[in-house]
């Protein structure tokens, strides 16, 4: 039995170790990792033993080499600045499953262990401070049995806590972007949607990883998209930061001679794909050089795969069945934000027109979303049903690009704004000599958009007349143009939409149920946007952006006050409304930020919101839409009603029906489409508050358009 003053001297002795220990711990903790930080690591651990040499290292790659990071030298004699991974010390370490090897003598020891010559024991302790990547720490003494597996123990869990420190550290570390995203993270489903709320692809795709690899503890890993037309699989995010057994190409290739890895098996199988031993694994393809487990999951759309998220460790067995439903649910929740931004991206390349921007999120749009992926890939006819402003041209679109007629046109025609006298020669089109002014053959749009998608919006403004036309077309597919005798088939797929009460109309007899039924194959409601007010501050940032750009200012966001009071309005113009109050702002603000001060006065409280048009139910709801008015062609002959005994006259200002006969064709049909241009635009200005952007959006034309009516109106 131990003596009491011995015992006593040995818990002084482990007591001092503990406390050096503690203080280099400390220091450690708080040092920037480069060579002076495993220099101090070295010379700290050397002063608790008979330490003559050592050094930190880290694995390069199969095949390659151990770098030294950091050597101590306290004997003669100069250390290699890097070992070979043959070298006896270093395979013997690398190949136990212990992180600790001694070396008791260089007698009992393979030859060769010995990294310097004079060397008589040793300790070696693997490691992961700084990465992946294993990293090996040997100490060497001149004397036999320096080193105790007390001692070995010691070092090893010095290493382990520093190692989940640093770790630690490091995940605290990174950009502010991917702190607020790893804290949305953790805040659940709906922000996650917020995370990932992204127009523009590169950043979502990139933000997409960073939550992959902070859900799975990994720190390397890639996002790919699958090219339809060739089915290769572009790498458009990545974070392989460390030595690779190869250079990683943009654009991954399928191989016909052997396994083209485990991206392409997901793709092709559409289901995750999990190698957990990827040295046992045969569809593996070595990228990294230390890679022990991989993760593939595809994102599905319409049930194809368009993407793949890959994950990768260097620990064996390192995911469990928690990381792969885990990263199913992130890919199932991310495909429709990677639609979206692919949609958004595709129609910024047309300068002519304004890019599709879909920021909807919430249970509501979740609905409209599932049903455009499931009736986008078929030709079943889909009306969109919703007040004026809920984005019903964009989810047209969005069908359009999500179905296999993508690369045809996409043809948009307002029935509410063509007058009835243009509109059928503009759906189906005109010979040569059919009308006064008719000098050459023209296309009507259903021609145009053969082989595409036609979107008829405001489909509740046809005239009856056309009605039966355009049932004709989509009993048949076939179009006669006006003046001619002779059909042509057409392959038009037809999105319509309205804000008005079909059903009701119906019962008036102002459209058809044929029609109707024919168009209601796929109805499709649209929520408005105060029944999906989580969306407001993305939307904002999106106009904010948008609105610097097109009035080149830089105003660089909303205040807390202001973005408060444009949360709480209900917005009866929706989306369009909440567009149209940025735009305003930006111009306004005097500042770098949107102040309240800058908003309308509704919005603050200060007056009465202005007047909007009546708005559309969702079936089976009671509706809030004003009373049902006739088609737009038969307002547009100019009169209050169309009770009086001489509508024509009253059309072009003469006192009787017999003086306006007196008028030629050309003339007259000229100043009745002169006058109702001229009315019609003072409707839509006063409608829209004069903003002659607004005022486009709800013709459906463009805005230069509208500044040439202006200037038309002007010089008359």
């Amino acid at each position: 039995m131990a003596r009491p003053d011995k015992r006593l001297s040995e818990l002084e002795q482990r007591y001092d170790r503990l406390r050096r220990s503690v203080l280099l711990f400390r220091e450690l903790a708080s040092t920037t990792r480069s060579e002076a930080f495993y220099a101090r690591l070295l010379s700290g651990l050397a002063n608790e033993f008979e330490v003559s040499a050592g050094f930190f290292g880290k694995v390069q790659g199969v095949g390659g080499c151990v770098a030294i990071l950091a050597s101590l030298e306290r004997v003669s004699g100069q250390l290699p600045s890097e070992l070979p991974l043959a070298h006896p010390l270093v395979r013997q370490v690398l190949g136990q499953e212990e992180r600790c090897l001694i070396l008791t003598s260089r007698e009992e020891a393979p030859a060769g262990s010995f990294v310097h010559s004079g060397s008589e024991s040793s300790l070696a302790v693997k490691c992961r401070l700084e990465s992946d990547e294993p990293e090996l720490l040997i100490l060497e003494s001149r004397s036999r049995e320096a080193f105790s597996e007390e001692d070995g123990v010691f070092v090893a869990e010095l290493l382990e806590t520093l190692e989940k420190t640093l770790f630690n550290r490091y995940s605290r570390s990174r950009s502010d972007r991917e702190i607020g995203l790893l804290l949305d993270v953790a805040r659940g489903e709906a922000d996650l949607q917020r995370a990932l709320d992204e127009s523009e692809l590169s950043s979502l795709l990139q933000k997409l990883l960073e939550v992959a690899l902070s859900r799975t503890h990994c720190r390397h890993g890639a996002v790919l998209l699958v090219d339809e037309d060739s089915q290769d699989l572009h790498m458009e995010a990545e974070t392989f930061s460390l030595d690779l057994n190869q250079r990683i190409p943009r654009v991954l290739k399928r191989r016909a001679d052997r396994p083209s890895g485990v991206v392409f098996r997901v793709m092709s199988e559409n289901r995750h794909y999990l190698a957990n031993d990827t040295s046992q694994d045969p569809y593996y393809t070595q990228l990294l050089s230390d890679t022990r487990a991989a993760l593939a999951v595809p994102m599905s759309f319409q049930d194809r795969c368009i993407g793949v998220i890959l994950v990768e460790s260097q620990q064996e067995a390192h995911f469990t069945p928690d990381h792969v439903a885990m990263l199913d649910a992130l890919a199932q929740t991310a495909t429709s934000f990677v639609r979206r931004a692919q949609l958004y991206r595709s129609t910024q390349m047309d300068q002519e027109k304004e890019a599709v921007l879909i920021k909807g999120r919430g249970p509501a749009w979740d609905d409209v979303e599932r049903r455009i992926e499931r009736a986008a890939d078929t030709n079943a006819t889909v009306c969109l049903r919703g007040e004026s402003g809920t984005g019903k041209e964009l989810v047209a679109h969005a069908i359009h690009f999500n179905s296999n007629r993508q690369k045809a046109p996409f043809v948009t025609v307002n029935c509410a704004a063509i007058p009835f006298e243009l509109l059928e020669s503009e759906l189906f089109g005109h010979v040569k000599g059919a009308f006064t002014g008719a000098v050459v053959d023209r296309a009507g749009q259903f021609e145009v958009a053969d082989g595409g998608t036609i979107f008829l919006d405001e489909i509740g403004d046809l005239p009856p007349a056309l009605q039966v036309k355009l049932l004709r077309v989509l009993q048949s597919a076939e179009v006669r143009k006006v003046g001619s005798d002779q059909v042509r088939r057409v392959d038009v797929r037809v999105i319509a939409a309205t804000s008005r009460d079909l059903e009701a109309m119906m019962g008036q007899g102002l459209f058809r149920e044929d029609l109707y039924y024919r168009l209601m194959v796929v109805p499709t409601h649209l929520p408005p946007l105060r029944e999906y007010p989580e969306s407001i501050p993305g939307m904002v940032r999106q106009f904010l952006r948008d609105a610097n750009v097109a009035y080149g200012r830089s105003v660089a966001g909303v205040e807390d006050d202001a973005l408060q009071a444009l949360c709480g309005h209900s917005y009866p113009g929706n989306v369009r409304e909440l567009r149209n109050i940025v735009e305003q702002a930006v111009l306004l603000s005097e500042g770098s930020w949107i102040r309240r001060s800058d908003l309308p006065g509704y919005l603050r409280g200060e007056e009465s919101p202005p007047p909007m048009p009546g708005s559309l139910a969702p079936p089976g709801q009671p509706n809030s839409v004003a009373p049902v008015q006739p088609p737009l062609a038969v307002e547009a002959l100019g009169a209050a009603t169309v009770s009086p005994p001489s509508p024509l006259a009253s059309v072009v200002g003469a006192e009787s029906l017999e003086s306006a006969l007196e008028w030629d064709y050309k003339t007259l049909k000229a100043e009745m489409l002169r006058r109702f241009e001229s009315q019609y635009l003072d409707s839509l200005l006063e409608a829209t508050g004069g903003n002659v952007t607004r005022a486009a959006e709800l013709a459906g034309i463009h805005r230069v358009n509208i500044h040439r009516m202006l200037k038309r109106r002007s010089e008359h």
